[in-house]
């Protein structure tokens, strides 16, 4: 009996201490918003931004006028579950995919796991891997352009599958806490777009950035 109490006692403090994180996250989110609109305000379309841009603008016609990769998705998804229990040091017991879904069962079960699929883009990661990989033997300056447009068309393909099946009540989001979860990810998705575009183009640094985010909480206090 001790113990179910001392059991629920430490669900209800972590459920307490999320809601508490995420409220500071929305605080976070808001902050980092303003921040980088400011630092988009600056930011002048060049051909590197062109590329990527165009990416972008091709995945979001695909998205909207034609079958919506869904099967793909799936796929990333649980890959990236099963890649998260792997650097949680777990092992993965199961993992399946369909048109309809998908699951990973693994030893280890956590936070991180849950959410890394809504965290990051896995199949920009493997565009960025495969192109650093195969630079390493080959000339690939000729298709840098083609490699933008690549990481355009998968950033925006897991945004926008993302948020779609957010809108779906997955489990994963309901166990964390919406509270807890949907600021987080908004705030890390937000974190790689500045990335992205400090890798892409030299006039946004995550320096600058961060520099950006300081002067508006100097400028809200």
């Amino acid at each position: 009996m001790k113990r179910k109490s001392r059991n629920k006692f430490y669900s209800l403090s972590v459920s307490f201490f999320k809601i508490l994180l995420g409220i500071f996250f929305i605080f976070l989110a808001f902050i980092f918003t303003v921040a980088f609109l400011k630092e988009l305000a600056s930011l002048k379309i060049g051909l590197r931004e062109s590329y990527f841009l165009l990416g972008l603008c091709a995945y979001t016609l695909v998205h909207f006028l034609f079958k919506k990769p869904i099967s793909v998705y799936i796929f990333g998804h649980e890959l990236t579950h099963a890649i998260s229990v792997f650097l949680c040091r777990g092992r993965v017991k199961s993992f399946r995919v369909s048109s309809y879904g998908g699951s990973v069962r693994g030893t280890k079960s956590n936070f991180f796991i849950s959410l890394s699929p809504y965290l990051f883009p896995i199949y920009t990661i493997f565009v960025v891997i495969i192109y650093f990989l195969l630079a390493l033997f080959l000339d690939l300056q000729r298709y840098f352009n083609i490699f933008l447009f690549l990481i355009g068309a998968t950033w925006a393909f897991h945004i926008f599958l993302t948020f779609y099946f957010l809108g779906q009540g997955q489990r994963d989001i309901v166990r964390s806490g919406r509270i807890f979860s949907l600021p987080l990810i908004y705030i890390v998705n937000l974190f790689i777009l500045v990335i992205i575009l400090s890798c892409l183009s030299g006039q946004i640094t995550f320096s600058d950035f961060l520099e950006r985010v300081t002067q508006v909480v100097r400028s809200a206090i």
